[in-house]
């Protein structure tokens, strides 16, 4: 309980920011060219983990998604609100999981959002998205990179028996390298794209993973008879 209402202190303090106009933040365009690759349907299920100020939100729902976006600041959901109006927004922990029915949606992104927790709880919240994924769905997103040394990366505090997941700014904060993607994604994934790539949107150049992948119900094994792997 302590972790998630220093998190929401942390989280609603940076956003407050935003809010009340004395920090800007760039909107890029990373989601958008992979869209055409979730399932088709008359009004697809979108979820936007970690939504932020909405950006994303808002690029689903003028798409024609049908988003839910969640967040654990309650400043982020009042800006999402007001950029994506159409979306369902609800406050949630996400320590504590996901907790939507199987095969709720399409289309899953995770923007920056996933890199906060301990691995036992990384690896149990991409369960989660697998879980709420529809056969053939859709994931989309970015992470932090071990090379993403302007936003702490060795440069934190060091958490005890967590390798690369460090104290930064008040929060845990993990980086990740194409070796952890391994761990998270196999089995019942594709991994379409894995790519280290820059952004600019937060002021300092940031170094982030890039991963689309669809999902699959069952196993999936190359003719060798291993499962795919990132």
């Amino acid at each position: 309980m302590k972790d998630m209402h220093r998190e929401q202190n942390v989280w609603n303090a940076r956003y407050a920011k935003v809010l009340y106009g004395s920090h800007a933040r760039k909107v890029d365009q990373w989601l958008e060219p992979w869209l055409h690759l979730a399932p088709a349907g008359n009004r697809p299920r979108a979820l936007d983990i970690g939504c932020g100020c909405g950006h994303n939100a808002k690029l689903l729902s003028d798409g024609g998604f049908e988003v839910t976006a969640i967040d654990v600041s309650d400043v982020a959901l009042e800006l999402c609100r007001r950029e994506a109006p159409k979306a369902l927004v609800q406050r949630v922990d996400l320590r504590k999981g996901l907790a939507f029915p199987a095969d709720s949606f399409e289309l899953i992104v995770a923007d920056l959002s996933l890199h906060y927790f301990p691995w036992n709880t990384t690896v149990a919240l991409v369960g989660d998205v697998a879980n709420s994924l529809t056969d053939d769905g859709l994931f989309a997103g970015r992470f932090n990179s071990t090379s993403d040394t302007n936003y702490g990366a060795n440069t934190g505090e060091p958490v005890d028996g967590e390798p690369n997941l460090f104290i930064v700014g008040g929060i845990e904060k993990r980086f990740f390298t194409r070796e952890c993607f391994r761990g998270l994604f196999g089995r019942s994934w594709i991994v379409l794209a894995l790519e280290e790539k820059t952004a600019e949107r937060f002021g300092p150049r940031k170094t982030l993973w890039e991963l689309i992948a669809t999902h699959h119900g069952g196993n999936l094994a190359e003719p060798d008879g291993s499962t795919v792997r990132v």
